[in-house]
């Protein structure tokens, strides 16, 4: 089976999956397709990958994103302004991060490049 096929079979799940109480964690989504588990992180790198070009032109199909319970497509205006907010918080906790990192390896003599 080729990545795109498997990608087109993830959308077909999901497209059953509209509102954040209907998400769907991507073991489930191997469940439901029959695959193994051991596939659950090829359903998250496809997601990530494909689902940008998912959907017909002028349908609302955004793949959104509930931590700790799984992907679901936006119903609403609120469920897209709650996840754009949430991947927000994620951005500039990790920033915040990184930038303490780089403290700490400066601290300890480490030259690290950046990107």
């Amino acid at each position: 089976m080729t990545p795109r096929s498997r990608a087109s079979q993830i959308e077909g799940v999901l497209r059953q999956h509209r509102g954040k109480d209907r998400a769907i964690s991507s073991p489930e989504i191997c469940r439901e397709l029959g695959w193994k588990i051991t596939l659950e992180r090829e359903v998250r790198r496809l997601i990530k990958r494909e689902s940008r070009s998912w959907g017909k032109e002028g349908e609302l199909f955004l793949v959104c994103a509930v931590p700790g319970k799984g992907y679901f497509l936006a119903e609403d205006f609120d469920e897209v302004q709650a996840y754009r907010n949430w991947m927000s918080d994620q951005y500039m906790t990790l920033g915040r991060e990184l930038k303490t990192f780089d403290q700490q390896c400066r601290i300890l003599g480490i030259r690290l490049e950046k990107k």
